[in-house]
């Protein structure tokens, strides 16, 4: 008997607790700079449905607040962040060019192509404001280099801005 309810709490916590393991944290999103094999910088945004949704459902009511088509959310949301995200490598103001908005169900994927990025480069300067109405909401940036990857948490609690040293930097300067 002692057995039987041992597994039957086990399975009832398991089934409670697989639906937030799957979840996506709609107060997070994830912007990854690497440099693909072209040699290319590019920046991809994986972002959270809830907070792509809330955000432009506040940019349909200011537009009159006709319904959105798919095109032109995928507009306003590239909009949006090419006003909320600043990125320099070194000193060199970094201009984003918008390649891939793919809407998802539960997430959402934009890249960006960095066209005027330096090869290499040894800090960035960013300012990722993107979904900041929410004060719990933290933007995490990764850079990738083939020197490993660096990381550094975007918040309110440092004004959505901070420097990231590249790995390769930071390998030096041990």
């Amino acid at each position: 008997m002692r057995r039987y309810k041992t597994f039957a709490l086990t399975f009832f916590w398991l089934a409670l607790s697989a639906p937030s393991a799957f979840a996506h944290y709609p107060f997070m999103s994830f912007f990854n700079l690497s440099r693909g094999e072209d040699n290319v910088w590019r920046l991809t945004a994986v972002l959270a449905q809830a907070s792509v949704t809330t955000t432009l459902s506040q940019r349909q009511t200011e537009h009159s607040g006709a319904r959105f088509t798919r095109e032109e959310r995928e507009r306003q949301l590239t909009k949006y962040l090419l006003d909320t995200i600043k990125l320099k490598a070194d000193g060199v103001e970094m201009t984003l060019t918008p390649t891939v908005v793919n809407l998802g169900d539960h997430e959402t994927r934009v890249m960006f192509e960095l066209k005027n990025a330096p090869k290499d480069f040894r800090r960035i300067d960013a300012n990722i404001r993107s979904f900041s109405d929410d004060a719990n909401h933290h933007n995490i940036l990764t850079l990738f280099q083939e020197g490993g990857r660096s990381k550094v948490v975007l918040s309110s609690r440092n004004n959505y801005s901070a420097q990231l040293n590249a790995p390769e930097a930071l390998a030096e300067g041990s």
